[in-house]
């Protein structure tokens, strides 16, 4: 399993890979989460051999892993914060989480906490960081 999250993550280094999974995952979503759909797309996407990758791996995992890099490029995220879905729902692994944060690098080993989790993460915004990264693009101009 942690070849094919190797190779997703390279995968997800590119943007437009990216962006074409993020997409594939909102249409999904939108439609009620049919997972053969999915991966039907997945393949359709990026061909039997990568798709078939794709597939390989938890929904939420790859998610995550979209998540995790966007976070990761911008570079102004260094920290999440987990929650829950906040209802009567939650296990109690989950419920132990809840509020915690990790670092962005992290993201992918922790999430999802199990079959089915419905957590999240939120980014937990630096400011000095922000305001650091805006200075930059002000310069640039």
């Amino acid at each position: 399993m942690s070849n094919a999250i190797e190779i997703i993550r390279d995968e997800l280094k590119d943007d437009r890979n990216r962006l074409a999974v993020k997409n594939l995952l909102i249409d999904w979503q939108d439609a009620k989460g049919d997972l053969d759909a999915l991966k039907g797309a997945l393949v359709k996407e990026f061909g039997q051999e990568k798709g078939a990758v794709f597939s390989s791996v938890d929904v939420k995992i790859l998610q995550t892993l979209v998540q995790q890099i966007n976070l990761q490029q911008r570079g102004n995220i260094k920290i999440v914060k987990w929650h829950t879905a906040n209802d009567d729902q939650v296990c109690e692994v989950c419920l132990k989480r809840d509020g915690e944060e990790y670092p962005v690098d992290d993201m992918h080993e922790v999430m999802p906490a199990h079959e089915g989790c419905r957590c999240e993460f939120k980014p937990v915004f630096n400011l000095s960081i922000s305001e650091k990264k805006l200075r930059e693009i002000m310069d640039k101009k």
